[in-house]
């Protein structure tokens, strides 16, 4: 597993609109990062509020499925609400 703040250069331009929706929705308070495992089958978006570690993570590809769609305003408003949560664990997509 790799994980890194997102720089638009090291992610595949097909996934570029969903991590710009990310910090359009987030950066000014959350920061957004990416997560590769598997040798680079799985990418993930990532978004965590620093203040209290709380993360949401987005499947954008698993093997040669990908996630082709920006996230929905119902996706949107789970990942604002878990953030101002007190979860422990990281809400997945």
């Amino acid at each position: 597993m790799y994980d890194a703040i997102y720089k638009s250069e090291e992610v595949p331009s097909e996934f570029h609109p969903i991590f710009e929706q990310l910090q359009r929705e987030f950066g000014s308070k959350c920061e957004i990062w990416r997560r590769v495992e598997n040798f680079g089958r799985k990418l993930f978006a990532g978004v965590l509020n620093p203040s209290t570690e709380v993360a949401v993570t987005v499947l954008l590809r698993d093997g040669s499925r990908k996630r082709a769609s920006s996230l929905s305003s119902t996706e949107i408003q789970r990942i604002r609400e878990h953030l101002a949560s007190t979860a422990k664990d990281d809400l997945v997509l």
